[in-house]
């Protein structure tokens, strides 16, 4: 909260932010006791510091340093101090950071903005709307109303990162006009709580009280002290443990798979974070089985990473055997390196870490380890769950304990918004330390709450409100129409079949090595940068979803008929009717090139397949048409369709738009409309000539188009002349191919 001033600043002060700051806690009643706090607030800037009557340990030392560090810089002016207020602008809009990502050297901005419940996120724009007194205000209201509905203990920080997370996210941090403007305030105030929360750890440990002599007086020695530890961790196997299930209720349980890695991995960091009395602020990102935290580098932080990635890594080999594995790293660094002083530091841990984890993968298991693999029991003619094949713990049902529970969990994921932790039971889904995932209402978590001792913590999904105390908030892509896979391809357009999108981000370690220029890849801005892609895949998809924007089949979807089965990270894998998988996908594919400001690409795989095809097949050819994707040309970027051995179904994105289906399809469209009598026989003999591509054939093609033309006179004039012309050149034929394919997919009578 030790910048909150900026908003009461800028909606109707005069004075400068960290005073504008007390004055406006002081009024919330939870607060008014809070002095310690207060003055962290009041004197987080060296000019106030220096001349306040503090004791050597006041808090309000660690705050400023963890600030500065936050903010990649140690001297700063203040918003409203006299003499300075020429160089900031109250008005100034927060600049996008992918305005400096990949070389980009644009300088869009976002409009007045917070997030709200069921609407899309802003996108970067050139036109520049001034964030006025008025807006601020709204905010400033809103805040207070939200903080005078939380009591400010431990319980209260997930709820006030939520609250600063919903009205902050667009609001820039700072608005000197001499800055790069992309920080915004929710960012900065995250991540100088994370760095100020190890700091304190680090100095406790060290027993070192005099804070001012450290801190302030001693402050270019201690950027150079490696007090934090970037933290990492990596989950394996994610995908065969998803999509490499084959019984009856594959279908059914495919989302509640996806959805429980996801919270195995929150749940995994929190057991990490309580361990080491940190709070969420220390996770800078999570998501796709990546996850990383900052954290102190102290020899407890140290011993409790050693100690429970030894007990994690004796769970998962026995809840999972080698089907789920969890490489981590850690590098040391100082505040200079946070800052990426000198120019690279920062990036330089990322590859350090990458490096790191990559080592470990390569050797997974300690020889103790491989013993205790081999002593388990696999008897030859044991039973087989009949959904993933472990033999372990069979039901009358044959279906293994995990099974079990993710086919009673996938009938309450659609209509629950919470998830509720436990302890000490056999209920639910099995996480570490003995814990249990168990999907619920809202309404339902006060009970458990209260009257359960087994209670330990709740995570509520897509919600904007601060929500049951405590809860932890995740956004999650969360978006189906139905879950039935029946019903989805029923939905198509002509040929009933299903669609099947896997899509991911191109290059994106490289960009978080390489992305930003020497100086800019600070702690804040990579935290920032990481959010936003988190948002777009985790939030953003669902409001894609809801709002159909392109089209080319004869439809007109209020929603798409489509299901997500997992989105998080850089990557996304989407089931629903062909037609309109072809479409989100380019859809999902320009948000993100506008999101993005084209910093950043997607290459994608869509196949197609009866509603009855095995899942992990589908799984497994549309994760081989991504790859083929991915390596159709060196900047990737591109769309790979249905046949993985066919080179000529992969086309750069707006090629695909804009020519095939823009083009040649609309044209073959408007034939048929014209034409109706044709139908599409008439299209098939035209596709067996244009396919075997040699002179009799065009003889053929030619007689062919010649006698339609005669027949019919002028009326389809401009369709065979087109036609023909396609036809003598590589590139345009094998568009017209792949139009008329589309086509006739999507007029395919039902009985065909």
């Amino acid at each position: 909260m030790h910048d909150i001033g900026k908003v009461v600043y800028r909606a109707n002060g005069q004075t400068a932010h960290p005073l504008a700051g007390l004055e406006f806690l002081s009024k919330i009643k939870s607060m008014q006791d809070q002095k310690e706090v207060l003055n962290c607030v009041r004197y987080h800037h060296e000019k106030n510091l220096i001349t306040a009557s503090l004791p050597d340990n006041s808090l309000a030392y660690i705050v400023w340093i963890a600030d500065n560090i936050s903010s990649g810089m140690d001297v700063r002016e203040v918003e409203g101090e006299e003499g300075t207020q020429a160089r900031f602008i109250k008005t100034a809009p927060l600049q996008s950071v992918f305005n400096i990502l990949n070389g980009n050297q644009e300088k869009l901005v976002y409009p007045p903005s917070t997030l709200k419940k069921d609407q899309e996120l802003p996108y970067p724009d050139k036109q520049v709307q001034e964030y006025s007194a008025g807006f601020y205000e709204g905010i400033l209201q809103s805040l207070q109303s939200g903080l005078h509905e939380i009591s400010l203990d431990d319980s209260a920080i997930n709820s006030l990162l939520q609250l600063l997370e919903v009205y902050l996210s667009y609001i820039p941090s700072s608005t000197n006009q001499s800055e790069t403007r992309d920080i915004s305030l929710f960012d900065h105030s995250k991540t100088t709580a994370a760095i100020a929360a190890c700091i304190e750890a680090y100095l406790n440990e060290k027993q070192i009280t005099d804070y001012k002599g450290e801190l302030l007086v001693n402050k270019e020695q201690f950027y150079k002290e490696e007090v934090f530890q970037l933290f990492s961790m990596d989950l394996s196997g994610i995908q065969s443990f998803i999509y490499t299930i084959s019984g009856e209720a594959a279908k059914k349980n495919l989302r509640a798979r996806s959805f429980y890695l996801e919270i195995l991995m929150e749940s995994i960091m929190d057991e990490f974070l309580e361990a080491l009395s940190l709070s969420r602020v220390n996770c800078l990102y999570n998501g796709g089985g990546h996850a990383y935290l900052l954290l102190p580098n102290t020899k407890k932080a140290k011993d409790t990473v050693k100690a429970m990635m030894g007990e994690l890594r004796h769970w998962l080999l026995q809840e999972f055997q080698i089907d789920l594995y969890l490489a981590h790293a850690s590098v040391s660094c100082n505040g200079n390196q946070l800052m990426d002083k000198p120019n690279g530091s920062y990036s330089e841990l990322y590859k350090k870490l990458s490096e790191t984890i990559s080592r470990e993968k390569l050797s997974r298991y300690t020889s103790d380890e491989i013993l205790q693999l081999n002593a388990r029991s696999n008897t030859e003619h044991e039973r087989e769950c009949k959904e993933c094949k472990r033999t372990e713990g069979l039901n009358k049902d044959d279906l293994c304990p995990l099974c079990a529970s993710l086919l009673a969990a996938s009938t309450k994921l659609t209509d629950s918004n919470c998830i509720v932790i436990l302890k000490n039971t056999n209920k639910g889904l099995p996480l570490f330390e003995g814990k249990s995932a168990m999907f619920v209402s809202e309404k339902e978590v006060p009970d458990y709450q209260k009257n359960n001792p087994e209670f330990v913590r709740v995570y509520t999904l897509n919600n904007l409100d601060t929500g049951p105390k405590g809860a932890v908030h995740l956004w999650a892509g969360t978006y189906a129409s139905s879950n039935d896979f029946h019903i989805l391809a029923k939905a198509s357009a002509g040929i009933e079949r299903l669609g099947v999108l896997r899509a991911d981000v191109d290059n994106l370690g490289l960009a978080f090595i390489k992305g930003f220029q020497p100086g800019q890849a600070t702690l804040s801005r990579m935290s920032v940068f990481s959010r936003h892609l988190s948002l777009f895949f985790k939030y953003q998809i669902n409001t894609i979803l809801k709002a159909p924007g392109y089209q080319f089949s004869d439809s007109d979807q209020q929603k798409r008929n489509a299901a997500i089965v997992y989105s998080g990270g850089d990557d996304l894998f989407i089931i629903g009717s062909w037609n309109e998988m072809i479409e989100a996908a380019i859809d999902i594919h320009d948000a993100f090139e506008r999101y993005t400001q084209s910093t950043l690409h997607l290459s994608a795989g869509i196949g197609m397949y009866t509603d009855s095809y095995p899942v992990s097949r589908m799984a497994e050819e549309t994760g081989d048409l991504e790859n083929q994707a991915k390596h159709f040309r060196s900047e990737k970027n591109a769309l790979a369709l249905f046949d993985k051995d066919d080179q000529d179904l992969v086309y750069d994105w707006q090629i695909f738009c804009e020519e095939v289906i823009g083009e040649k399809y609309e044209m073959i469209e408007t034939f048929f409309m014209e034409m109706p009598q044709k139908g599409n026989t008439f299209l098939y003999k035209i596709l067996e000539l244009l396919r075997d591509d040699n002179s009799i054939n065009l003889a053929r093609l030619a007689y062919l188009l010649a006698r339609v033309q005669k027949e019919n006179k002028a009326q389809d004039d401009v369709f065979i002349k087109s036609v023909y012309r396609w036809a003598l050149n590589e590139k345009q034929r094998r568009q017209f191919i792949t139009a008329a394919m589309l086509y006739i997919y999507a007029n395919r009578e039902r009985s065909e």
